[in-house]
């Protein structure tokens, strides 16, 4: 186990700096692919279950919430998040009586 030196943190965080590339790149290529899984599945209503709203890459997730505790329970922060990120939202469509209707 490493001990807590500032050496030892800086050593740390060039490893993580190091990684951001290839972890950015991932980032895009599982986007583009839960892009396309989620344009095909459509998004249903799930009685007791509620609905798919997005799906997000774990390692992302963990990502933003190390960066920004409790950022993932800030609708707004969601929102703000899904808007810049649309291939992570999941495709919902209503009919004129607000039935889901699966794309």
């Amino acid at each position: 186990m490493l001990e807590n030196t500032p050496e030892n943190a800086r050593q740390m965080w060039s490893l993580a700096d190091a990684m951001l590339p290839f972890e950015k790149q991932d980032i895009i290529e599982r986007g583009q692919k839960i892009g396309k899984e989620l344009q095909k599945a459509g998004s249903l209503r799930i009685d007791g279950v509620g609905q798919l709203k997005a799906k997000i890459p774990l390692n992302l997730y963990i990502r933003w919430q190390q960066e920004y505790p409790g950022c993932w329970n800030d609708k707004g922060f969601v929102n703000a998040f899904l808007k810049d990120n649309p291939q992570f939202k999941a495709v919902m469509k209503t009919d004129s009586r607000n039935s889901i209707i699966v794309s």
